[in-house]
């Protein structure tokens, strides 16, 4: 008798450590997430303050809205987990630069559009760090400078446009600065007024298996 006494009190106890350790696991993943969110919407509000009339442009970004998430801001977009996995500020008259963004705060972004606006300045070298993009579109900006070499960091893209900017470089440019055991070609491509269409193959340093097309 003493003995499945003892049994069932281990037991009960295990279950008590199992329960606490469970609400204590489901409270550190609650904080976690929410410090992800606010990093995130902290991120995109340093940059809407970086812009010029951005409170008319961008009223719903807040973080009185929604609890601070920025799922319901305009041109925000969010996955299942509430991350934000989109950025379309396209033709929004937005006037301001790149490099305030944060993009290492965003790692979930998938696609980002901020075509057709007025946005200047360099095309910072940390967009690189937004390996899951998949779309990026700055076309028809009054971007400067060289491109930078991160952009190579995102093999995952299968459009990119930077066309109908101000760039010192075009992508061709870029492209021919990559080894070829790192080279990845997007499906799409908008360049600075360039149109090249060329077999890798051809070249004496290396191969790759498909030929790739260039749009202006």
């Amino acid at each position: 008798m003493a003995s499945e006494r003892s049994t069932i009190f281990s037991l009960l106890i295990s279950l008590l450590v199992l329960m606490l350790f469970n609400s204590l696991s489901g409270k550190c993943n609650v904080a976690a997430m929410k410090y992800e969110l606010q990093d995130e919407s902290k991120a995109l509000l340093k940059w809407k303050g970086s812009l010029l009339q951005s409170e008319a442009l961008l009223h719903s970004w807040s973080l009185s809205t929604a609890n601070g998430s920025p799922c319901n801001w305009t041109g925000i977009t969010c996955n299942d987990d509430g991350k934000v996995k989109e950025i379309n500020l396209s033709n929004c008259s937005l006037q301001g630069k790149l490099d305030p963004l944060s993009f290492s705060s965003l790692p979930n972004l998938v696609r980002l559009d901020l075509s057709i606006n007025a946005l200047s300045g360099n095309i910072p070298s940390q967009i690189g760090a937004s390996s899951h993009l998949v779309f990026l579109d700055l076309s028809m900006n009054q971007l400067s400078g060289a491109l930078p070499l991160s952009l190579t960091n995102l093999t995952r893209v299968s459009v990119l446009n930077i066309s109908d900017n101000k760039l010192d470089e075009d992508l061709e440019s870029l492209l021919l600065k990559i080894p070829l055991e790192q080279f990845h070609v997007p499906t799409y491509i908008g360049l600075v007024g360039c149109l090249w269409n060329h077999d890798i193959n051809d070249l004496d340093t290396g191969t790759i298996n498909h030929p790739f097309t260039f749009y202006a």
